[in-house]
């Protein structure tokens, strides 16, 4: 079967056996770009959870109309910092807390985000690992800034 054959009959499939074609690690990269496509989000994130899914793939994902697709393309360790730097400028705050989970954010991306409006941002840009001591320590003393910042950063 030819590619174009292939990508015709899975086009035919539900959009449970695409999602499961998608979430597969055998899945063939040319096969994953086409699924990136799909219009049924639980397709898309499927491709954004496969680990084997290509960076230029979730560069396409990581303007995806869903939030929680951003937001997982966030999570992807293999997701080129200039996309995170963008994702930290995401109108959704739970793509922004993925891009201060992610060990890969740049350190100067998460010190942005220690001001972000959304005080979960800033409890895990302040405690992400990239960031430096002295932002730990000032949260330590800032008791607003989530809350009781000791519950956030005190670990």
């Amino acid at each position: 079967m030819t590619k174009k054959e292939i990508k015709q009959l899975v086009a035919k499939l539900t959009e449970v056996a695409r999602a499961d074609i998608a979430g597969c690690p055998n899945t063939p990269v040319w096969l994953l770009d086409f699924l990136a496509k799909d219009k049924d989000k639980f397709v898309r994130l499927a491709v954004a959870m496969n680990p084997n899914t290509p960076r230029e793939t979730l560069m396409m994902l990581a303007k995806d109309k869903m939030g929680f697709i951003r937001a997982v393309v966030a999570s992807a360790p293999n997701i080129p910092r200039e996309i995170l730097m963008v994702l930290a400028e995401d109108k959704d705050e739970f793509v922004r807390l993925a891009v201060t989970k992610n060990p890969n954010t740049p350190r100067e991306t998460l010190m942005i985000l220690t001001e972000d409006e959304f005080r979960f941002v800033r409890a895990y840009a302040a405690w992400n690992l990239n960031t430096l001591k002295e932002v730990k320590d000032d949260w330590k003393r800032d008791k607003t800034a989530c809350g009781k910042a000791d519950r956030c950063v005190s670990r």
